[in-house]
């Protein structure tokens, strides 16, 4: 089981400002011009303690070490007690004796428990054990413990302990200008992220296997002093509006407006590293909106254009190679011994040429005994590739009312994203280290880093670094699949009041409506071919989609007055109105094979909301 608990608190101050020209200058162009100012800023603090344990019921190891006499080298049976994970049942059936479906009738075998559904074993029991030192099984009594006793001592086997603060400062400004025709929008924001964690200490002797959470250090749990900062990073965005027929001062022209928007933002986050042990930048984007809008002065006819442009860098991303070093690092260590190395003549000082930059070595934490041709490693598992994306598109929406009771919008939509910048710094170490110094060196090319001497260096290095590097660059420039390219919708309703001809008048005000939802077909999978390295791989040139998908939808809406200032309204919603529950393929293998999930096929809801 685990035992996850996070306690957040947060503090915020926010202040508000307006400034109006007109206030203290006389009304003329100038105060047109200059309009009013709103600004609004914005500091928050934000804290998270956290407490994260894993643990399996156990017996109290004290006990068990005192009823076998001492020993210290116990099967970890002896001290584990299980969960009873037989699924629930009729226990007065005898299993045995089925023979046939027929005899399970009335066996009412439910589903796999979870948590504290699961049966727990009895605090208090008594126990058998296998004693080296009595050379015989002895029995005993001795407590239980789960995660929820003793502060998850014995029970927990990692135990950890994290700090996390957040400060972050908004400032945004809105001018509006020149009788409302121009308006001005900026916003900068910063934020910081600090953080901090510990774990229990491991056991030992026979508590070897649970942490020690009552240690004093991991109860206090990560102090303020102890933060280390992740990210400090500000972004601004701004935009621009301007209303045509007020600059212009024109009432009988449409009202045509143009816009342009460019944001930014990042995700605070920490804990990530590069193949050289280097922190990797927070994950950013950026946006840039730009479009127009027209509408009639009647509001019968509106139409907006739009096209945006979003980028997004240093995504995490691993297709291979990025771990890969520490198995190299320890191979080059523990083979030093190894017959095909030796009557080579090759020597540690030979190893020791071709080691990576220290970044390297030390985010995999490695630490060699090159006398002994031992080594350890112990990888930092936030090490990461990274890759960026790029996505462009366009939005088309048209809304048509041709009078008060009938309403319609249409709208399409068109998006292409692009992958690129994919391993930039992976990219760099293959380049100026693995291929001239593991691959096509000499002594690359001849030692060995696996125990039977079947596999080179440069073998190595070339399989799992250089080869899935290389090949997951290709996927650079090309259009993502896995994204619907075109999306189209059209919606209209109907009032037809309290006293249409049609509708009978128990119905009250009476309103129909519904809707078409059309989406492109989308990759799901893709087909394989022999790359430039003779590897089978995926081929980003032949993908397997599924299909396109299309759905109908309704709705009907009744409303009533109750009382003098009351009111009531009913509404039913069919979703997906010719039921579309075919199997829709959303996973297909390299063989064309593919995963399936049902459609949900059709929704009905009925609602009713009473106003007071």
């Amino acid at each position: 089981g685990n035992n996850l608990r996070n306690d957040r608190s947060s503090t915020r101050a926010t202040a508000f400002a307006e400034l109006r020209f007109d206030d203290f200058m006389d009304e003329g162009l100038v105060s047109d011009i200059l309009g009013r100012i709103k600004v609004t800023g914005l500091i928050q603090e934000r804290e998270l303690n956290s407490l994260e344990s894993y643990g399996r019921f156990k017996i109290d190891p004290a006990s068990v070490q005192a009823a076998i006499e001492g020993d210290t080298a116990v099967s970890w049976a002896s001290i584990r007690t299980g969960s009873y994970f037989a699924l629930p049942h009729n226990t007065g059936i005898n299993y045995l004796n089925i023979n046939s479906l027929d005899d399970l009738k009335g066996a009412n075998i439910g589903g796999v428990p979870f948590g504290q559904q699961r049966d727990r074993p009895v605090v208090n029991g008594n126990w058998r054990s296998w004693s080296q030192s009595a050379n015989g099984f002895v029995n005993f009594s001795a407590p239980t413990f789960n995660l929820d006793d003793n502060n998850n001592f014995p029970a927990s086997f990692f135990a950890g302990k994290d700090l996390e603060k957040l400060d972050s400062e908004v400032l945004i400004a809105e001018h509006s200008m020149w009788n409302n025709s121009v308006k001005l929008m900026g916003s900068w924001r910063n934020d910081r992220l600090r953080s901090a964690g510990i774990n229990a200490p491991g056991g030992v002797g026979i508590t070897r296997e649970g942490d020690l959470t009552n240690d004093p250090d991991f109860v206090a749990g990560p102090q303020s002093a102890d933060l280390s900062e992740d990210a400090d990073e500000g972004t601004t965005s701004w935009s621009a509006m301007v209303h045509l027929r007020e600059a212009l001062g024109n009432s009988d022209i449409p009202d045509i407006s143009f816009y342009f928007t460019d944001s930014e933002n990042f995700q605070p986050s920490g804990g990530r590293v590069n193949v050289f042990n280097e922190a990797i930048d927070p994950v950013t984007g950026s946006t840039e909106e730009k479009g127009i809008i027209y509408s009639t002065n009647d509001g019968q006819f509106s139409l907006r254009l739009n096209k945006f442009e979003t980028g997004v860098l240093n995504n995490s991303f691993d297709a291979g190679g990025v771990s890969a070093s520490e198995g190299i690092l320890l191979g080059l260590a523990l083979e030093l011994d190894n017959p095909a190395n030796v009557s080579q003549g090759f020597t540690s000082s030979d190893v020791q040429a071709v080691l990576p930059p220290q970044g390297v070595i030390d985010v995999n934490g490695f630490v060699p005994d090159f006398a002994n041709a031992t080594a350890t490693t112990s990888r930092n598992s936030g090490d990461n590739g990274t890759q960026d994306f790029t996505a462009e598109g366009y939005e088309f929406e048209l809304t048509w009312n041709p009078n008060g009771r009938w309403t319609s919008l249409i709208s399409v939509a068109k998006q292409e994203t692009v992958l690129s910048n994919i391993y930039p710094t992976l990219r760099g170490y293959v380049d100026d280290f693995v291929i001239p110094t593991w691959v096509n060196s000499p002594f690359g090319q001849n030692y060995f880093v696996d125990e039977f001497g079947t596999e080179t260096l440069s073998e190595r290095a070339q399989r799992s670094i250089v080869t899935p590097v290389a090949a997951a660059v290709t996927q650079e420039g090309i259009p993502s699949i896995e994204q619907r390219e075109w999306r189209f919708n059209v919606n209209t309703s109907y009032n037809f009041g309290r006293e249409s001809d049609i509708i009978p008048n128990w119905l009250g005000d009476f309103t129909v409506g519904g809707g078409y939802r059309w989406q492109d077909k989308v990759g799901i999978g893709f087909q394989t071919f022999t790359n430039e390295f003779g590897n089978v791989a995926l081929d980003p040139s032949n993908p397997f989609y599924g299909g396109v998908q299309h759905y109908t939808d309704l709705f009907f809406r009744s409303e009533f007055v109750v009382g003098n200032d009351n009111s009531l309204s009913v509404q039913l919603n069919i979703k997906d109105l010719f039921d579309t529950d075919d199997l829709i393929p959303i996973y297909a293998n390299p063989d064309s094979s593919k995963i399936y999930r049902f459609g949900r096929g059709r929704l009905i809801t009925l609602s009713a909301t009473y106003g007071f």
